[in-house]
């Protein structure tokens, strides 16, 4: 028979299982950072979030709570961490990933600039070689 927590302890679960859905969260935009948001790979992430989401609640509900057992307020605090990690880190990280993208094409930019400029090219082709990079960095955001 499952013990009766007070509730206090329910909410120490609680926070303990929100914050382990953010953790989630962040671990499944940071695989959608690497591998790209094609169908396959979004498959195969999900499928990998959602098998680990279920042992870490399940090894949280073993190793930290007083119950221990897996109970339905800490499947539902972990999907509220994860949807607060959505809506609060989630714009955080696409900022991130976007101010590295232009920062790693910087160089590449400016060498072709460069190049065009030792190839005797105008100032209206290097602007129109800025704008081309511009509207390729405004692309992929």
């Amino acid at each position: 028979m499952a013990v009766s927590l007070l509730p206090g302890q329910v909410l120490c679960d609680m926070l303990g299982c929100m914050g382990l859905g953010l953790i989630l969260a962040a671990v499944h935009m940071f695989g959608l950072f690497l591998l790209g948001k094609s169908h396959i790979s979004l498959f195969f992430l999900d499928l990998f979030i959602f098998a680990l989401a279920a042992v870490i609640l399940q090894g949280y509900a073993a190793g930290q709570s007083l119950s221990g057992i897996p109970r339905g307020y800490m499947a539902a605090s972990m999907l509220a961490g994860a949807a607060a990690g959505y809506t609060v880190i989630a714009p955080f990280t696409e900022g991130v990933r976007f101010w590295l993208c232009w920062l790693i094409s910087r160089p590449f930019v400016l060498l072709k600039i460069a190049a065009g400029a030792a190839a005797g090219g105008s100032q209206k082709q290097i602007r129109k070689i800025l704008k081309k990079a511009k509207n390729q960095l405004k692309s992929k955001r």
